[in-house]
């Protein structure tokens, strides 16, 4: 593979003592490690082989997350593809790889592999009052608790910022606060920013001043949310009832948009408008989840009026339950309240329509005092089916 290149080969060696020895005899300017062979001994090859001055490109078969993740923590961030070509050697040489890049027919990165981005789920709806923080939260918890999945709340309400009231958690850090530092995060540190829910739903408040958003742009919270989406399963964005720049940013980031509205004329007025908006912006029908919240016999329009002028099909109907408001104020979400109660019902095929998994409802408490009940799937029962 090398007859067409300009270089020469100056050695070669299996791993272990006689691949260190040719690399210090030889003093090559550029190193190929295969990790086809037993990957302990690769690893430990390539260790000892870093010492070496000279570009070393490891080649791999078949790429893994924690074979990627062994080569990450070795801080190694360019790798090709089993056996590469020529063309692909000379441009590996060439310098046309570029620091954690790939040459694989993906053109994902390393990073991107070994870490693979959760998904952005953004809650918006252009009207206050609509229960948009009350639909994130309980969103996210029962993601956490039903689903198994880790999931980050963000808060990022820039009028209100009621996440870490409503679900009753002491924020360590603000979204603010990691945002204007996210070029010196890491997950350490990230982790340790976050407030935790019982529920195990990881929480970014929002500050508790409004004027603290001017100190953060629309660029850093994009790269913090792309960093988050590469420790959680799920990325969940609470959003204020206006357009600003952060809005746009986090619509345009997300990966679904859940569009929430009420039954009332002024909500579908606004609601049109954000779904003009989004269809000017060329964003995809198929993430735009259409939710109707607070719906009951009293409101003026029904479901069908609403789609006929909408032209859209609502894909979830929350009804209006006067616990879910009980448990908000008990930092409890009905989710974990009472998942029985038909607003969590809803929110939970909300969940399921957005990740294609099959929830179960978990049984009645009373089933849930027996020894030998039916009880929520645990982790001994594998993962959770997807829907067809």
């Amino acid at each position: 593979m090398v007859d067409d290149l300009p270089a020469t080969v100056v050695g070669e060696a299996g791993y272990g003592v006689r691949a260190i020895r040719v690399a210090e005899e030889t003093r090559p300017d550029v190193v190929l490690v295969s990790l086809a062979g037993p990957r302990d001994r690769a690893l430990r090859t390539l260790r000892a082989l870093q010492a070496c001055d000279a570009k070393i490109f490891t080649l791999i078969d078949s790429p893994d997350r924690t074979l990627l993740r062994d080569l990450l923590a070795l801080d190694v961030r360019e790798w090709l593809p089993g056996i590469p070509t020529a063309e692909t050697l000379r441009q590996a040489l060439s310098g046309q790889v570029a620091p954690g890049g790939t040459l694989d027919q993906t053109g994902r990165t390393l990073d991107q592999i070994a870490n693979p981005r959760g998904n952005v789920v953004t809650v918006f709806g252009a009207k206050g009052g609509i229960g948009k923080t009350t639909v994130a939260t309980n969103l996210g918890a029962l993601l956490a608790v039903e689903a198994g999945l880790s999931v980050l709340l963000i808060d990022m309400d820039t009028r209100f910022g009621d996440v870490g009231l409503m679900l009753n958690v002491a924020p360590g850090h603000t979204v603010v606060q990691l945002a204007q530092n996210v070029a010196d995060l890491d997950r350490r540190s990230f982790k340790e920013s976050v407030a935790l829910h019982e529920s195990g739903l990881h929480v970014l408040a929002a500050p508790t001043s409004v004027e603290q958003w001017g100190a953060v742009s629309a660029t850093q919270m994009h790269a913090l949310i792309e960093f988050a989406a590469r420790l959680y399963d799920m990325v969940v964005l609470d959003t204020p009832g206006v357009f600003n720049d952060l809005v746009d940013m986090a619509v345009g980031t997300a990966d679904q948009i859940v569009v929430m509205s009420t039954l009332d004329t002024t909500s579908l007025r606004n609601t049109v408008r954000v779904l003009e908006a989004l269809e000017q912006s060329e964003t995809p029908d198929e993430i735009i989840f259409l939710t109707l919240n607070q719906v009951n016999r009293f409101t003026v329009l029904d479901r069908g009026r609403f789609q006929q002028i909408l032209h859209r099909p609502v894909v979830v109907e929350i009804p209006y339950e006067e616990r879910v408001a009980d448990a908000g104020a008990h930092g409890c979400p009905i989710v974990t309240r009472s998942p029985r109660n038909q607003a969590a019902r809803a929110v939970r095929e909300l969940a399921r329509r957005l990740t294609g998994l099959e929830l179960a409802e978990p049984d009645p408490w009373y089933l849930r005092l027996w020894p030998g009940r039916r009880g929520r799937r645990s982790a001994a029962e594998g993962p959770l089916r997807r829907s067809a």
